[in-house]
């Protein structure tokens, strides 16, 4: 592994079982993070997002279960690692933040308490010290009176500022990797922004490796710098954000940039149908196929591999092409 790459993922499969049947949810997914970037992963609901998120940080509870690959975080296989170990790296190491803070604080402990929780289990200092760097951290993700705020409970902060509580959390040890699990997803629009910025500003001061986690692509248009699309717990497309959003190569790319909701309604519209059937059985073929306006039989009949379309820049298409200038539609080709 290249000493620059914070994550890797390999080959992962991650299934579950439900009413007697195997449900593939991540079935061979792989992707590298070099250190100090963000990737962003991008996909319709349902299509394995969260579940790779708690792969990632081996949180899977049954009914569902990891049963092959490999998450190496600074060469160490998380997937493999004891549970004394896995105590130490999340939290120290890699850390999460959720996308409903509600359920991730404890209302039954002030925000104060909770953070220094966090760093007191990863630092030996005392709790006069934990205190001082609870109260620098939340004036670090914009919580104004962050001394008087650490008394509140988890029910007086408003879900944005709950956000900037978890954001905190997520910091609190300069962890290598932080997992953004579709952080903006329960805000409005204007509070979506204002998050954006504190992990934005966050990522100039602590230069930070992020996966971050979404269903919108402007929300990871403004954020990362590689952008990942998947589908049915597959790699569709991967590469330079400037490169997927300007020339994007699979045919399921093309259609997450035509369906955002400031472009024509018939399109997101498309868009939502494919949200609502792709769990079908897709068979030996691509998992694209049924939605695919270019779809052959080799498409229904043969998985096309994982291939290299430009400099690091992949493609999972047996007829993958170009199509310019979708990213302008966002707004964000010049980012």
């Amino acid at each position: 592994m290249n000493n620059d790459v914070i994550l890797a993922v390999k080959e992962i499969r991650t299934q579950f079982a439900t009413g007697g049947k195997i449900k593939k949810v991540l079935d061979g997914l792989s992707f590298s993070i070099r250190e100090g970037r963000v990737m962003g992963l991008v996909g319709v609901s349902g299509t394995g997002k969260s579940v790779l998120a708690m792969t990632i940080l081996n949180l899977v509870s049954p009914p569902g279960r990891i049963v092959g690959g490999e998450v190496l975080l600074k060469g160490i296989d998380i997937l493999k690692a004891s549970e004394h170990d896995l105590r130490r790296i999340r939290g120290r190491e890699l850390t999460l933040v959720s996308q409903d803070p509600y359920t991730f604080m404890d209302p039954l402990y002030t925000v104060g308490d909770q953070v220094i929780e966090v760093i007191r289990a990863h630092d030996r200092v005392s709790r006069k010290k934990a205190r001082d760097r609870a109260i620098q951290l939340l004036a670090t993700v914009g919580i104004p009176d962050p001394e008087r705020r650490l008394l509140n409970y988890p029910h007086q902060f408003s879900g944005g500022m709950q956000q900037r509580v978890i954001i905190a959390m997520a910091i609190a040890c300069n962890p290598s990797l932080i997992v953004l699990d579709d952080p903006t997803r329960s805000l409005d629009v204007t509070i979506q922004a204002q998050i954006l910025g504190v992990l934005s500003d966050l990522r100039k001061r602590i230069h930070t490796t992020m996966l971050l986690i979404s269903a919108s692509v402007q929300v990871v248009a403004q954020f990362a710098d590689d952008i990942m699309t998947i589908f049915n717990g597959r790699c569709m497309e991967m590469g330079p954000k400037r490169t997927l959003l300007v020339s994007p190569r699979h045919p399921y790319t093309r259609n997450l940039l035509e369906a955002v909701p400031s472009l024509e309604g018939e399109r997101l519209k498309r868009l939502k149908g494919i949200e609502l059937l792709h769990r079908g059985d897709q068979g030996s073929g691509c998992v694209f196929y049924r939605y695919c306006e270019k779809g052959e039989n080799r498409c229904r009949e043969t998985q096309p591999e994982l291939t290299q379309v430009g400099e690091d820049h992949f493609c999972t298409c047996h007829f993958f092409d170009g199509e310019a200038g979708l990213g302008r539609k966002l707004g964000v080709a010049e980012i």
